[in-house]
């Protein structure tokens, strides 16, 4: 039998463009079957998250910490992203102590200790307190981090997660986020092209906003740019040898 599943969630949310191609196996979560037209709405996203929820659950079980952000606020806590499906944190369950500035906490990597998981409900709930209570070694390193902390600074960081966006990395003690556009000066469409969880790599700050504490990182920066040279390399009217990389409906990207 065959299935349709909407071509918006197989599209590059930056660039718009498909990442897939004929041929690719992917898991699809099964919507609806209509047996009668032998036709079945089929979803990959849900599929996605369904998969997510498994490592949810499995890391609940086995103690181990996820990674989220925090990105709003509602009654009684607040709204996190963890691998892109929506949790709640219980206001009493983000720190420790008593929080009165809340910016530091928002929109950036946090740890949290994975409480419930509920398919049927759709419910997910998290903590960090859970985390931080008798922590004041890790908390310690943390804090000398982002004592030194500085753009341009170069550091060792270990992919933690990654994401349609760019990938969240550990950089021992302070998480910081290494965008999809930082990561390589070719385009890419996804981050798992070139990077897997658990990689070690030196990475370069490129933006420390020290009120917030987040921190953008880079690795393209860490090599030499090919727009500089781009003027000798390549001048009007050469004829030179490409690679097609990406064909779209109004052009194709040559990799040169």
């Amino acid at each position: 039998a065959e299935g349709s599943i909407p071509v918006a969630e197989f599209k590059n949310e930056e660039t718009g463009e498909m990442n897939i191609k004929v041929g690719d196996m992917v898991d699809v979560f099964v919507e609806n079957l209509d047996n009668k037209n032998a036709q079945s709405r089929l979803s990959r996203e849900k599929a996605k998250r369904e998969e997510v929820l498994t490592s949810l659950e499995n890391a609940n079980k086995a103690g181990e910490k996820v990674s989220g952000v925090i990105f709003g606020k509602v009654k009684g806590g607040f709204m996190v992203d963890v691998q892109g499906v929506l949790g709640f944190l219980p206001g009493s369950q983000l720190d420790a102590k008593p929080v009165t500035d809340l910016a530091p906490y928002m929109y950036v990597p946090l740890e949290f200790q994975v409480v419930k998981v509920d398919r049927k409900r759709n419910n997910l709930i998290v903590s960090r307190r859970a985390l931080t209570d008798g922590s004041g070694g890790s908390m310690g390193n943390r804090d000398e981090l982002l004592a030194d902390m500085k753009e341009g600074k170069v550091l060792k960081g270990t992919v933690k997660n990654i994401t349609d966006y760019g990938a969240f990395m550990d950089l021992g003690g302070v998480d910081g986020l290494l965008h999809i556009t930082d990561i390589a000066w070719h385009r890419i469409g996804h981050p798992s092209e070139v990077l897997k969880v658990g990689q070690t790599m030196d990475v370069m700050v490129v933006r420390f906003d020290e009120k917030t504490q987040r921190v953008s990182l880079g690795l393209k920066q860490l090599r030499d740019d090919p727009w500089t040279k781009v003027d000798s390399l390549f001048p009007i009217g050469s004829k030179i040898s490409g690679k097609v990389s990406n064909l779209t409906d109004y052009g194709a990207f040559v990799e040169l």
